[in-house]
């Protein structure tokens, strides 16, 4: 519960070697289907940058967090959304939720994908500003840099 829950999971991974695969897939029937629209080079420049932003992002001011808010374990109640699934809470860069709930939804398919492309900034937004009514005085730049460290992953 202490630790940060992200931190275990991304800054376990071998992102160098991740690089590498993307490297020899690239030509793959697989890799061109599905990416056929995304340079693996901005893929291989992301790796690259996980490690220095799982390292800023530790820095940061932290907070519990749902730790796995997607948006398949969130439910609307009236003008609120219930969370299920709580085994990911921990200790987390503030920020780490609004990164998994718009992450998680580019993974689960081309509509869910395309709600986000079209959404993001109003779904971030909307989160931010859900902080700040709690009386958060964060600084919102911290605040996307918890998003950035959870959304990279």
């Amino acid at each position: 519960m202490l630790e940060d829950g992200f931190q275990l999971r991304w800054g376990s991974q071998d992102y160098g070697a991740i690089a590498e695969q993307m490297l020899e897939a690239r030509y793959s029937s697989v890799t061109q289907q599905a990416y056929s629209q995304a340079p693996v080079d901005a893929g291989i420049k992301l790796a690259k940058l996980v490690r220095p932003v799982l390292e800023r992002a530790r820095s940061l001011p932290h907070s519990i967090a749902f730790g796995d808010s997607h948006s398949r374990n969130m439910f609307p109640l009236g003008s609120q959304a219930v969370g299920m699934d709580w085994m990911a809470v921990s200790s987390e860069t503030t920020g780490v939720d609004i990164g998994v709930l718009i992450g998680s939804n580019l993974t689960f398919g081309v509509s869910k994908a395309a709600m986000i492309i079209d959404n993001e900034k109003k779904i971030y937004e909307s989160y931010a500003e859900g902080i700040e009514s709690t009386g958060s005085t964060g600084d919102l730049a911290d605040l996307r840099i918890g998003f950035f460290a959870q959304f990279i992953g």
